[in-house]
């Protein structure tokens, strides 16, 4: 409870006030009005006298105001730490890893130099892109391959391995799959690399045009393709241009 005296321009006379608020603490002294607390649920009313004039108010204890405030600040804090939190601007970034789904016909040795090249071009890649699926054409599976709908999504991308023998059995795949739009246009997201001898005059085969003005054809030019490590390919110039050109779709 507060209880509040005004002040007139006579002399106060507190007799009667200091006996009513004697066990009541002073809150705040101003030259015209004095505040005094007391307990929560009491009420005292003074009867206006002379040069005094005295109201009572029934409030809160400033204590109890204080720790119904400290207890709901911390009801909120509780509520605050059990919210999952959002999603943080590097797991955003993490959105933004190429995913590559390598095409190619090989024999079980040409399918070792394969890997190698997928292990260089992730380590290339500095986890911006990774090969997350590899598809062996000589294995007959044609039908399990990823087609459009899956290109067009963000950040996806094919990348196919040529080599001679394999040139027919990968157009059939490119139409059947429609990799190349009505018009014979390669979608922007194909890439082709070669690992021995330029195959520039057999791809893209009769009928099919690149789809990009950039760069998605990557010669490497090795010349004991048999031999290839892992290092050979990160240690190619070839391979960081590559690496830029993937990154740079969408």
């Amino acid at each position: 409870m507060v209880v509040m005296l005004r002040k007139t321009s006579r002399v106060l006379e507190t007799t009667r006030c200091l006996e009513a608020v004697s066990q009541a603490s002073v809150l705040y002294i101003s030259p015209f009005l004095l505040f005094f607390l007391l307990g929560s649920h009491s009420q005292v009313s003074f009867v206006k006298s002379g040069h005094l004039e005295a109201t009572s108010v029934l409030l809160p204890s400033l204590f109890g105001m204080g720790n119904a405030e400290t207890k709901k600040k911390q009801q909120q804090k509780t509520v605050a730490d059990s919210q999952p939190s959002a999603p943080s601007s590097r797991g955003k970034t993490l959105s933004d890893t190429k995913q590559i789904l390598l095409l190619h016909k090989s024999s079980d040795e040409q399918l070792k130099i394969v890997r190698n090249f997928r292990d260089a071009l992730t380590t290339a890649a500095h986890g911006s892109v990774r090969v997350t699926s590899v598809v062996n054409i000589a294995e007959g599976k044609d039908d399990t391959l990823k087609g459009l709908p899956w290109l067009e999504e963000l950040n996806n991308v094919v990348l196919i391995c040529l080599t001679s023998d394999a040139i027919v059995q990968l157009e059939t795949i490119v139409r059947d799959k429609r990799l190349a739009d009505e018009n014979g246009h390669l979608h922007g997201k194909v890439f082709s690399i070669s690992f021995g001898d330029s195959l520039a005059s057999e791809w893209p085969p009769k009928g099919i045009k690149k789809g990009s003005l950039d760069a998605r054809d990557f010669h490497f030019g090795f010349s004991d393709v048999a031999k290839l490590k892992p290092q050979d390919f990160e240690r190619s110039e070839k391979m960081n241009a590559l690496v830029a050109a993937i990154k740079g779709t969408q």
